[in-house]
């Protein structure tokens, strides 16, 4: 069963903010040693031709697809969406045109840096230190509220950037792309 595996690094705005968007205006970035994962594998134990799981388990998230006749269609079941993953499928899978309809199974991670830590740091009586932060063990879920959903603080590294970055580069290197002749 093959396994494919990305990562990419999240971001700290240095100097600028939304102002670089505009030409006239600069900024400085730079990366990160916090990062995306994205494990991709072919799943033969999926029923129908064509399904793809992506799981999110810090996000207690799983997101359902059927791509067929090269169109992406999330599950109607879909307790929530994610427009990021969604969006990133569905323009790879056009790109890439898998040769046969995929089963694949997704999972997406993230380093705990990228959400506030302050809840699991309460939880287990320890101050807001560095040394702290490092005692705790990695992918930790996000915190739910009374309802059940999770609570997703983040920590401005670019979260959604280096989610669909480490996504692209996964599904890119499981199909590579066909050259033109």
């Amino acid at each position: 069963m093959p396994t494919t595996k990305a990562s990419a690094p999240g971001k700290a705005l240095l100097v600028g903010g939304y102002l670089v968007l505009e030409r006239r205006n600069s900024g400085l970035v730079v990366a990160t040693n916090k990062r995306f994962y994205t494990t991709v594998r072919d799943d033969p134990s999926l029923e129908e031709e064509g399904s793809i799981v992506v799981e999110s388990p810090q996000f207690h998230s799983t997101w359902k697809y059927t791509y067929k006749d090269d169109t992406l269609l999330p599950w109607v079941e879909n307790a929530t969406i994610n427009d990021f993953v969604e969006k990133a499928l569905r323009v790879c899978l056009m790109y890439l045109q898998p040769s046969a309809p995929p089963k694949l199974r997704i999972t997406i991670q993230a380093d705990n840096e990228f959400y506030s830590l302050l809840p699991h740091l309460e939880a287990r009586s320890l101050d807001r230190t560095p040394q702290a932060v490092q005692t705790l063990e990695p992918f930790l879920p996000c915190p739910k509220d009374e309802d059940g959903a999770p609570i997703i603080n983040k920590t401005g590294l670019g979260s959604s950037a280096a989610l669909v970055t480490s996504l692209v580069g996964a599904l890119v290197h499981h199909y590579p792309p066909k050259l033109l002749d």
